[in-house]
């Protein structure tokens, strides 16, 4: 240890100087990144120091080359940061099911391909967001969750669609039992027949026309069995281009068109077939409507 007062090399032990009797002062050694190194007697000097305190050596300061800006640590930023493709999925899957609840009802616009399209854009993102080097794995995870739901009614609907198209399509002449009445599968024509198609519109009557309009063997329905008909399952479906309600289940269901109401068997009142509900109406007007009569 070096004297402070006559730079006497003393031992590192030492509390006095052995040759002048100073007491000698130990001082703290600065860190690396805080000293100069004398290039002379290698003693480290205070950053500060332009001699070395060691050997009086002139001293440089030699700059470190260091990184301009701090280590950038990929792995954590993209565990911590967002997850894009978890969002995007979170984002198209609410998007999907709104699409699906307007397809399901009947809205033109929400065609099955828009739906299974954003269904599968949701799934994708959000399986790829899963995946991702991410701590925030919800987003994905929910968007997986909600996109499958959808993806999953989209197929059973289609399953059920094709299974209605088909007892539509090979629904009996002599008609169908819906809640305890048999329905005709088919519209009045002419009078006293039935259209050739379950999905033809056929001949419009007045209310006093209905009541002779139907085929032998049928009537027009009571208000009560027409309530047992909407109470029934139903819902809205597209059969050769033609919008309309199905009811019941398959194989006994009828398929009434949306641009028809149906006559009932009390005056003025009729069958209301539309998008989002079908209800019995009543009107003082004679307006000319369709026939879907029932078995007597």
């Amino acid at each position: 240890m070096n004297c402070q007062k006559c730079n006497f090399q003393n031992e590192e032990t030492a509390k006095f100087c052995r040759d002048c009797g100073a007491e000698l002062i130990i001082q703290q050694q600065p860190s690396i990144s805080e000293t100069k190194t004398c290039p002379k007697c290698n003693f480290q000097n205070a950053n500060d120091f332009h001699l070395c305190g060691n050997c009086g050596e002139k001293l440089y300061t030699v700059v470190i080359p260091h990184e301009k800006y701090p280590r950038f640590d990929e792995r954590n930023f993209q565990r911590d940061r967002i997850n894009g493709f978890g969002i995007i999925g979170l984002i198209l899957s609410p998007i999907a099911i709104f699409c699906f609840i307007g397809y399901y009802q009947g809205f033109s616009d929400m065609t099955v391909e828009l739906v299974t399209t954003l269904s599968l854009l949701g799934l994708t993102c959000s399986f790829i967001g899963i995946f991702r080097k991410n701590k925030k794995k919800w987003p994905a995870i929910i968007g997986l969750v909600l996109s499958g739901i959808v993806l999953t009614s989209i197929v059973y609907d289609m399953y059920y669609v094709k299974n209605v198209a088909i007892a539509i399509e090979e629904s009996p002449k002599e008609g169908v039992v819906i809640k305890g009445t048999r329905w005709a599968t088919r519209n009045v024509g002419e009078r006293g027949t039935f259209v050739a198609q379950p999905h033809y519109s056929g001949n419009k009557y007045t209310w006093e026309e209905a009541e002779n309009a139907c085929p032998s063997g049928w009537r027009l329905p009571t208000e009560n069995e027409i309530n047992d008909l909407l109470h029934a399952p139903n819902r809205w479906i597209t059969i050769n281009g033609v919008g309309g309600r199905v009811f019941g289940t398959p194989p006994n269901v009828i398929f009434l068109r949306y641009s028809d109401d149906y006559w009932s068997g009390t005056k003025n009142y009729y069958l209301y077939v539309k998008i989002i509900e079908s209800r019995l109406e009543s009107s003082g007007n004679s307006y000319s409507l369709s026939v879907r009569p029932v078995a007597e």
